[in-house]
């Protein structure tokens, strides 16, 4: 098994344990300035991956949890962290998600509101934004505000054709046909379907 494989299934282990990851890793709420909870943040997170990535997964977990772990922003970053945090929010039983306790669907706003103002500071859009932006726009139709989930889902397709995602093939060689760069395409692919998925 390799390296990253080894760490992720470990990783991913103590997530769903509800191990504080937060010791010699990349602190989980340095992703965030929407709270300083690490423990949240990891809750949230494995929430996330266990009820809802499982029916719509635009971005590939294991890549994802090695470079939130290590702090890299390679298949990370902190406005696709917030997006994901908006959704796992929604299952979570914990007060602090909530912007008023007695609203359960306020439940994720300030991740949410995060991710709004991060994109908005983007300058240059990436793999990880459409991610970002599949996942805001889920998080919009689960609120039940259908226009807004439209235009998040419309955004990502016109990035993933502006960033030629169609064009790839994950078992096409390519000059430079390194383990690195066929990580790329199959993320990028696996991001573009995602789109379409939501598209449809």
């Amino acid at each position: 098994m390799s390296g990253p494989s080894r760490f992720y299934r470990a990783t991913q282990k103590r997530l769903l344990a509800g191990e504080d990851l937060t010791g010699p890793q990349y602190p989980p709420a340095a992703w965030t300035s929407a709270t300083t909870n690490g423990i949240m943040v990891q809750h949230l997170l494995a929430l996330y991956f266990c009820w809802e990535y499982p029916t719509f997964a635009t971005l590939s977990k294991e890549h994802f949890l090695v470079d939130f772990n290590s702090g890299r922003r390679r298949f990370c970053s902190s406005l696709l962290v917030n997006a994901i945090l908006a959704i796992g929010a929604r299952f979570s039983d914990f007060p602090e998600v909530k912007d008023n306790s007695d609203d359960p669907a306020s439940a994720g706003d300030q991740f949410f509101r995060e991710a709004q103002r991060l994109l908005g500071l983007e300058e240059v859009p990436t793999v990880t934004t459409i991610q970002a932006l599949n996942l805001m726009s889920i998080r919009q139709a689960g609120s039940g505000k259908d226009m807004s989930s439209w235009h998040y889902t419309r955004y990502a397709m016109r990035i993933a054709i502006d960033l030629g995602l169609p064009n790839d093939d994950p078992n096409q060689e390519q000059a430079d046909d390194t383990p690195s760069s066929r990580m790329d395409r199959q993320v990028r692919v696996a991001t573009f379907w995602g789109c379409f998925a939501l598209e449809q």
